[in-house]
């Protein structure tokens, strides 16, 4: 038997219960929308109340009978005699707004097989119907409107989190990375994050650190998009971070019982973790934002990595290379502001002949800088024979490495020395060592 998806006697009961105690309802108002109205006398009802209180008179029978006709009088006042309680109201809006999310599903199920029928033959065509269609179904239900109270709480909750987490240092997901987590109070909401450096400085090492320490430490849900690695091969660096083992070893020597049992013993959390892989999306540009979009509804992920901007791509005609990096850099801080999730983008840094890292080597666009939040750069001296600068001179390039947070859009510019452990992949807090090259292996 088909579900009917409306449902008349629970939109009465929503409109008597806004009616009679719109104070208690309030939670319930701000779920609904015009469209969760299929009965035309509470869709003008419902509107009549959200115009009231907008404009900022209290809501009640007095102040809607003054906005309807004579005519209409007596159907409301028989809707106001219905009593549901506020517990109860809250569930009816939620079924409205279910019931709604699938009509306008139905509808796009429509569209879509209309289109697709009246196609022509033309890939170009094709991708753009499904590109088009998945933004109009992630959009479903999603309300981007909020009230300055709304954000005014929202600030307070940041202030009142400040106050518990680690003397207030950590507004945001925590890297582990204590000098980054102090200085940028962590990886914020809705931010773009660019880690950038030269061939083996360290990019995706750094991104892996970050994302494990914010899954298993700070409990961040993650999601790792790699366009050059295997899935495999990420979840090998990770255990290699965790048991501090040669990736290499783990995945093509034949390890011993000591070893194995190592290795288990120090991963068990990790295979715990909210991190996720997804290596079935092309290089393109919308269909990452598709995924991202997926998995912030199935997982509620709120941590991104992308590994790297040079290999994503872009389907839009008639762009020089230069442009589609802008508009990719542009689209993912647009979807972390959308989503309310920190993205993280890996970018390569044109060569030059001082190693050392800037902002202005951001390879292919000056426009990544633009879109950019905060912008990390990875520095190895050691992979050049070099010596850090003044006023780092005193710390040993070997196992170490230099971060330069050159842009932060809320926090200035710094730089800092952290431990590297090259054989690990492995980035942590800097301690200081008699450290010296060498290819003796623990293990």
């Amino acid at each position: 038997m088909e579900k009917k998806l409306f449902n008349t006697n629970t939109e009465n009961a929503v409109i008597s219960a806004l009616i009679n105690d719109f104070d208690n309802c309030k939670e319930a108002f701000s779920l609904l929308s015009v469209d969760c109205f299929t009965n035309h006398f509470c869709l003008k009802v419902y509107d009549i109340i959200k115009n009231i209180n907008n404009s900022g008179y209290n809501v009640d029978l007095v102040s809607v009978m003054a906005k309807m006709n004579n005519t209409e009088l007596s159907d409301l006042i028989s809707i106001s005699e219905i009593q549901p309680n506020a517990w109860n109201v809250f569930r009816h809006a939620q079924i409205l707004v279910e019931m709604n999310i699938r009509r306008q599903l139905l509808k796009l199920a429509a569209t879509i097989q209309t289109n697709a029928v009246n196609l022509q033959y033309d890939i170009v065509d094709t991708e753009k119907l499904i590109k088009d269609k998945l933004n109009d179904m992630f959009n479903i239900g999603i309300s981007t409107t909020s009230t300055i109270n709304d954000e005014i709480d929202k600030v307070f909750k940041i202030i009142d989190k400040n106050k518990k987490v680690q003397g207030g240092i950590i507004s945001g997901t925590g890297t582990g990375l204590t000098e980054l987590d102090r200085f940028t109070g962590g990886l914020q909401p809705s931010d773009l994050v660019i880690i950038a450096g030269e061939t083996s400085q360290g990019k995706t090492s750094l991104a892996l650190t970050i994302a494990k320490n914010a899954a298993m430490d700070f409990g961040a849900k993650v999601v790792f998009y790699s366009l050059e690695m295997s899935n495999t091969q990420l979840a090998a660096r990770l255990m290699a971070q965790e048991a501090e083992v040669n990736s290499k070893k783990i995945l093509t020597a034949a390890l011993s019982d000591d070893l194995h049992a190592h290795i288990a013993n120090s991963t068990w959390k990790l295979s715990a973790a909210n991190i996720f892989f997804d290596d079935t999306v092309s290089t393109k540009i919308d269909s990452i934002l598709n995924s991202i979009r997926l998995m912030k509804r199935s997982c509620n992920i709120n941590l991104v990595v992308i590994d790297y901007l040079q290999l994503v791509s872009s389907s839009e005609r008639g762009m020089n290379r230069e442009q589609q990096v802008a508009r990719i850099a542009q689209a993912l801080k647009n979807i972390a502001k959308e989503l309310n999730i920190c993205v993280i983008l890996l970018s390569q840094l044109r060569r030059d002949d001082n190693p050392r890292p800037t902002i202005h080597r951001l390879r292919d666009s000056g426009q990544i800088e633009e879109a950019a939040d905060l912008i990390l750069l990875a520095y190895r001296p050691e992979v050049y024979n070099r010596e850090y600068d003044k006023p780092f001179q005193n710390y040993s390039p070997y196992g170490s490495a230099m971060i330069y947070v050159a842009k932060g859009r809320n926090t200035g510019i710094t730089q800092f020395v952290v431990s590297f452990k090259d054989k690990y992949t492995l980035f942590a807090d800097y301690i200081p060592t008699d450290y010296v090259p060498t290819n003796k292996d623990p293990f």
